[in-house]
């Protein structure tokens, strides 16, 4: 396989068409492999290590999602909370797998066994809201268990009000291949704010970048009040044939 970087100098063609990707695949070619609607393993507060898969959740309340958590028994709660939910992959996964959780009030991150896939919102000390936008990310199909226990894990802050993960028909998706000749490129890539022509180099290192969902604006990913340049690159490869 030869491996590609794709950088900024064309990015405005590849955002036009990831988003163009998201609409059609809605309808055509969707199907939910993995039901996450159900009890979750939920708590109150905030700490890292519940990412990890081999965290022991066996005392933590049980709680329905989709639904706010007030509606489910925790009354007037605003803050951080967590949730973990095990699932099983028994189909062959496909290239194209998302985790689809509707609208969650205000800020998340995504964990797929302890591998963080997507966040939106801000969380303090520089909180926003982003309780009205649609949580979809891909999942690289490296971070998964074929055979075994797979763990997802929100974190989840709310500033006021209902909060929680809310809408319906979560779960986990196969959008299929969008056509012989296509190569998808959702998914995490890496973001750096400002310009610089050397950026564009195929061996420049952007390691010390920080990771960005695409397709979303950077502004529901921490970079709210940036207007200006920004650059977003990635590496992938294409099969030889």
């Amino acid at each position: 396989m030869k491996k590609y970087t794709i950088t900024s100098e064309i990015i405005s063609l590849i955002m036009l068409t990831l988003f163009s990707l998201t609409v059609s695949a809605c309808s055509d070619g969707r199907e939910r492999k993995v039901n996450l609607n159900g009890n979750w393993r939920f708590i109150l507060g905030d700490n890292q290590k519940f990412a990890r898969p081999e965290y022991d959740d066996a005392d933590w309340e049980k709680i329905y999602v989709p639904s706010s958590w007030e509606d489910e028994g925790f009354h007037h709660y605003d803050g951080y909370a967590w949730y973990r939910k095990t699932f099983e992959i028994d189909f062959d996964p496909a290239e194209n797998l998302y985790v689809e959780l509707g609208k969650i009030d205000d800020a998340d991150q995504v964990y797929i066994n302890g591998h963080l896939i997507g966040s939106t919102g801000g969380f303090p000390p520089d909180f926003f809201t982003a309780y009205n936008v649609r949580r979809a990310y891909s999942i690289p199909l490296e971070f998964l268990k074929k055979d075994g226990r797979n763990v997802i894990a929100i974190r989840v802050y709310d500033e006021r009000e209902a909060g929680g993960i809310m809408g319906s028909n979560i779960g986990i998706y196969s959008y299929g291949n969008y056509t012989n000749n296509s190569f998808n490129l959702f998914g995490n890539w890496k973001f750096h704010l400002f310009d610089n022509a050397e950026w564009s180099k195929k061996n420049f290192d952007d390691s010390g970048w920080e990771n960005i969902v695409v397709p979303s604006s950077w502004e529901t990913q921490g970079f709210r009040e940036y207007d200006g340049f920004a650059w977003y690159r990635k590496t992938f490869s294409l099969p030889d044939n």
